[in-house]
């Protein structure tokens, strides 16, 4: 037997087994005549009965293609969760092979950030204007599978793989290079060493909101927290055999059902479970949770299908043209930038977008990124209280911004401490000196003994910072001390009130009355008179 039909019969075969897979018992009919033709065609070209066996391995590699375009109409959202699940699945490392030009694999600093369950590479994308060739650098971030590896742990990462990946967008922060995210995970995998599993989502989610530079995520299977710890990004596509849940299908069998350890859900039971949780591609677009969908080929993605990664390189390319044109053009001339960018048949490889941001347009993509999940946490959380109540929070809310605080004048401030006195009932203690008072002549501040030191507000940090004298606070009552939770004092106000850590003599915190709530700048200066 030929060699090349050798290989062609052994495709055909992975590929039986694939539909075979996914199917799990289903459609069997098709399945069977799969099954048939080939075993029929092997044993034919085998016995030397085949005249011309590379016209008949065509003709029986249309008739998959026919069935598999077939079966594509009746696949199903548990289908769909087998699919990205095979083994053949496309993995990380397969677009990063096919989508980018080049890429060179980093990892971490030590034993413990190592996990090959996430994969980040520095990739490098040729993009030609004209016959200049420009090259362009991203920071690839992704889960990885590899084909079904078991050391790969199905592409459930731990604590510290999540921490090498943050450490790592802050590198791409750091060079100002975009960062594209491939998210290939069932979910965290469920260890509490540290950092720990949530806190260290949590960790990544807080800081990918606030990057300056441009950031995509595509998800293949987007399962639980493992997704989102690296799936808050300006752009996000999916692709179209894809599935981005809050919890697997499985999960939600077993709550379903009510299950106990070591009992199983039924198979009915999960696929009404797939069906409710409306994972699909479709439906995550439908409800605003990805901005686009990327089409696969008839039951899914494999590393032969080399149509479909060029698609995906289009896709990415253009994903990030547009966060970046969208934050840099001018009003009337990004119009047009868009439309030419969002042309179907465009080239993107022959359209070269400068990825250079200014500081400003890093600052409006942040903020557009943070009020875009702004919007769909609001979207997903209801509010049921009356229409007035939620106005009025809302006009609260507004009034006391920083900037519409007005520093009050000295008699509405002398009214404004008389009133919180009496409303307190504490006893009036010494008289605060101005603080200039305290200084040192020629204007300089002193760091010694009775002299002021500056003064931080616990918690948020207010516009301008406000600065108190120490002697002023020696004889000062707690209800006269800044209304916040802690105040640090700046130097010890007695012989036990200071602790000893790591050898250092520190301030003690004193705490506040239950209940003692922040201020801003103003409101502290009417509490203290000054």
């Amino acid at each position: 037997m030929d060699n090349t039909i050798e290989k062609r019969i052994q495709s055909l075969n992975d590929r039986l087994s694939y539909t075979r897979d996914i199917f799990a018992g289903k459609h069997e009919d098709s399945i069977r005549l799969l099954d048939e033709k080939l075993t029929e065609f092997t044993n034919r070209v085998r016995n030397g009965e085949v005249e011309d066996p590379h016209t008949e391995i065509v003709s029986l590699e249309d008739l998959f293609v026919f069935v598999e375009k077939r079966l594509e109409k009746l696949i199903t959202p548990m289908d769909r969760v087998r699919i990205v699940r095979h083994p053949q699945r496309i993995c990380l490392r397969d677009i990063l092979e096919n989508v980018y030009d080049n890429f060179t694999e980093v990892g971490g600093q030590d034993e413990h950030s190592l996990d090959p369950s996430m994969l980040i590479a520095r990739a490098v994308i040729t993009r030609r204007r004209g016959k200049k060739m420009h090259t362009q650098s991203v920071m690839v971030i992704g889960q990885e599978k590899g084909h079904g590896a078991e050391f790969r742990n199905g592409g459930s990462v731990k604590p510290w793989g999540n921490a090498k990946a943050l450490q790592y967008m802050r590198v791409a922060e750091t060079e100002g290079i975009p960062i594209h995210c491939y998210i290939f995970t069932p979910g965290s995998y469920p260890i509490e060493d540290y950092p720990g599993a949530a806190q260290q989502i949590a960790r990544n989610i807080y800081t990918m909101a606030g990057l300056r530079v441009p950031v995509i995520s595509i998800i293949s299977e987007g399962g639980s927290g493992g997704a989102e710890a690296i799936g808050l990004a300006d752009k996000r596509l999916m692709l179209s055999h894809g599935y981005y849940s809050v919890i697997s299908p499985e999960g939600g069998a077993a709550i379903e059902g009510r299950l106990k350890a070591g009992q199983r859900a039924a198979p009915e039971l999960i696929e009404h479970c797939a069906q409710n949780l409306h994972i699909t591609a479709q439906d995550n677009l439908s409800f605003g949770y990805i901005d686009s969908v990327v089409q696969e080929p008839a039951l899914g993605a494999r590393p032969h299908h080399f149509d479909f990664f060029r698609s995906l390189r289009q896709e990415v390319l253009r994903a990030t043209d547009e966060v970046v044109i969208t934050n840099t053009k001018p009003p009337m001339i990004r119009g047009l930038a868009l439309a030419r960018l969002r042309n179907p048949e465009a080239n993107l490889d022959e359209m070269y977008v400068r990825w250079g941001m200014s500081g400003a347009a890093k600052n409006r993509m942040r903020e557009r990124r943070q009020q875009k999940f702004l919007r769909l946490s609001r979207a997903a959380a209801i509010d049921n209280r009356p229409f007035l109540a939620k106005n009025a929070a809302a006009l609260r809310d507004w009034v006391t911004k920083p900037w519409m605080l007005r520093a009050p004048s000295p008699a509405q401030a002398a009214q404004h401490h008389g009133r919180a006195e009496q409303r307190m009932g504490c006893v009036q203690g010494p008289p605060l000196q101005p603080l200039e008072a305290h200084r040192q002549p020629g204007g300089k501040e002193g760091h010694g003994q009775g002299t002021d030191h500056p003064f931080q507000l616990g918690g948020r940090q207010p516009r301008e910072q406000v600065e108190l004298p120490v002697a002023a606070l020696q004889g000062r009552p707690y209800h006269h001390l800044p209304q916040q939770r802690l105040v640090r004092l700046p130097r010890p106000l007695g012989p036990r009130s200071v602790r000893r850590v790591r050898g250092r003599v520190q301030p003690l915190r004193l705490p506040l009355p239950h209940g003692a709530r922040m201020v801003r700048a103003e409101r502290l200066r009417q509490g203290l008179g000054l």
